[in-house]
């Protein structure tokens, strides 16, 4: 749950769509974390909670 929040804090305080390697360089354990935040943003964008055009780079969708 921690884990979901920092992914989902680090796509929000992101200007652009952002990678999971990306995310993870901002994390103390760095890349060692890379894939279970994929896991993450993959579980959220299924969840319609966040959009990716190529499902690599992962944005919060925008509602209007």
């Amino acid at each position: 749950m921690a884990q979901t929040a920092a992914v989902a804090m680090a796509l929000a305080a992101a200007i652009a769509p952002r990678s999971a390697d990306a995310i993870a360089a901002g994390f103390k354990q760095g890349r060692k974390v890379a894939a279970r935040i994929q896991a993450t943003l993959n579980a959220l964008a299924r969840m319609g909670h966040l959009a990716t055009a190529d499902g690599v780079r992962f944005a919060r969708r925008r509602v209007a």
